[in-house]
């Protein structure tokens, strides 16, 4: 295939169909029947495509204007549903997502945060509710879906803090995981995990994996010297079915994957941060 085409093939590595175009991300249904598709048409324009995942036939389009100009792109599928996410990104300019749905008159979208700049959620399993951040303000949100009323937001932090790296500590990252149990796994930027309550907007305690606690932020950068701040080894976390997957960043030259059951991180994580200290 030509370079950014979109194609799909078999097991067998056999080509089924493909599609000319300049497609900058694709996902399949819940179902593995259609295919969503983003074709960049210039900068300021794209095209949403669903098409047939067996023969590659189109099933609805829509072309969405891109609001930034050459924004990066990111599809999600939200639980229990089959509408999906699309998030525009374009660093300080702002960020945008939009439901995508397929309604009986076509290929639909809505903006989902007219009023923030909010980041593609994490989503409760059930589909009912999101959890995301507002990346201007530096603060998290919970919203009901489908009606996407706020229920929470966290509170400015009054910048009450010992030292800098105290302050950087709680800078919030952009890893989110809406557990079953209602909680949430959240990152700061130095991509350590922390388990958070979306009731009260608050940390409940950090957390990490025997073997893969945080490290001196100079032993992933070495550039930093003396910085006495700490710097996860785990970079990112996805739910696959049952499973929560976790992977290695840059510090491991051979990547590694850590699968774990949602039930068995659950009680680790409540028995670690209940444990009593020293």
């Amino acid at each position: 295939m030509e370079d950014a085409a979109m194609g799909a093939g078999d097991f067998t590595g056999r080509l089924l169909w493909s599609k000319a175009g300049a497609y900058v991300c694709v996902l399949f249904s819940r179902d593995g029947g259609l295919i969503w598709s983003v074709d960049r048409l210039d900068e300021e324009n794209l095209r949403i495509s669903v098409f047939h995942s067996g023969d590659g036939t189109m099933a609805h389009s829509l072309d969405l204007e891109d609001p930034f100009g050459d924004s990066a792109l990111r599809l999600m599928d939200i639980p229990g549903s089959d509408a999906v996410t699309l998030e525009l990104a374009a660093g300080q300019d702002g960020i945008s997502v939009y439901e995508l749905s397929i309604q009986q008159d076509g290929l639909c979208s809505r903006e989902m945060f007219p009023q923030g700049c909010y980041l593609s959620p994490a989503w409760h399993p059930d589909g009912s509710q999101l959890f995301t951040l507002e990346n201007d303000a530096q603060v998290y949100a919970c919203f009901s879906y489908p009606a996407l009323e706020l229920l929470e937001e966290q509170g400015l932090n009054d910048g009450d803090y010992d030292d800098e790296y105290e302050e950087e500590d709680h800078y919030p990252g952009y890893g989110m995981l809406y557990l079953q149990n209602g909680q949430v796994i959240t990152q700061n930027t130095n991509e350590r995990f922390f388990l958070f309550d979306p009731e009260t907007m608050e940390r409940i305690g950090e957390w990490a994996f025997a073997g893969y606690e945080p490290v001196p932020a100079s032993v992933v950068f070495p550039s930093l010297g003396d910085d006495p701040s700490l710097y996860s080894q785990l970079q990112s976390c996805e739910r696959v079915g049952s499973l929560l997957i976790f992977r290695t960043g840059s510090l491991h030259d051979i990547p590694h994957l850590l699968m774990i059951e949602e039930a068995a991180l659950q009680e680790a994580i409540g028995s670690m941060l209940t444990r009593p200290r020293g």
